[in-house]
């Protein structure tokens, strides 16, 4: 039974709950399944013995979180070496992709990580969990995109078909490679759209 190890960030939990499902559908695929909140690791931690990786964050102000970010700079090589995916939670990746792609591609060349495949899946907007200045600022974005804009109630726009789907192609290439995938070749920096899914 092949370990998966995934490792999240949420700042109002719907990363948790992207997470969660992903981790539901590796276990159907007979996987065995750790998952770890990035600001809440234990003292113990460490990425052996795993042979995939799941990094799900969530984008705060067009921005990852610092703490994930560090995290897979110190163990960009292992998580480099197996099976991974980058999940990249945000509201610009349903209606402004390439704004998505490249906060995700900028997550990558800062950690230096090289992922099997990267996925920018639309978040939710939950304007009343937001502080009241948010609350005001997330209006007033969503309304130059055309979103929803009550801001008494929450909007989910996750595609949950995508994220299952990504979960089935990372059970799938752990279960199919038998040596680690090579790394990229220097100066593919630029490419990072021939891997990144939307």
């Amino acid at each position: 039974m092949p370990n998966i190890l995934i490792v999240y960030g949420t700042s109002y939990g719907h990363t948790a709950k992207v997470v969660g499902r992903m981790a539901d559908v590796l276990e159907r695929q007979g996987c065995s399944v750790d998952v770890f909140r990035g600001d809440r690791l234990p003292e113990s931690f460490a990425v052996g013995g795993y042979q995939g990786f799941v990094v799900a964050d969530s984008v705060i102000r067009g921005k990852h979180q610092r703490h994930i970010a560090e995290m897979v700079q110190r163990h960009s090589s292992e998580l480099s070496a197996m099976p991974s995916c980058f999940v990249s939670v945000s509201g610009s990746a349903q209606d402004s992709p390439e704004r998505a792609r490249e906060c995700a591609g900028a997550f990558l060349r800062q950690t230096s990580w090289r992922p099997t495949r990267v996925h920018c899946i639309s978040g939710a907007i939950v304007y009343t969990r937001y502080t009241w200045p948010l609350r005001l600022m997330m209006k007033w974005i969503i309304r130059s995109h055309g979103g929803p804009t009550d801001t008494s109630r929450d909007y989910e726009l996750t595609d949950w078909a995508a994220v299952e789907q990504a979960a089935r192609q990372l059970a799938c290439a752990v279960a199919s490679v038998s040596h680690p995938p090579s790394p990229m070749r220097p100066g593919a920096r630029s490419k990072l759209d021939q891997y990144i899914v939307v």
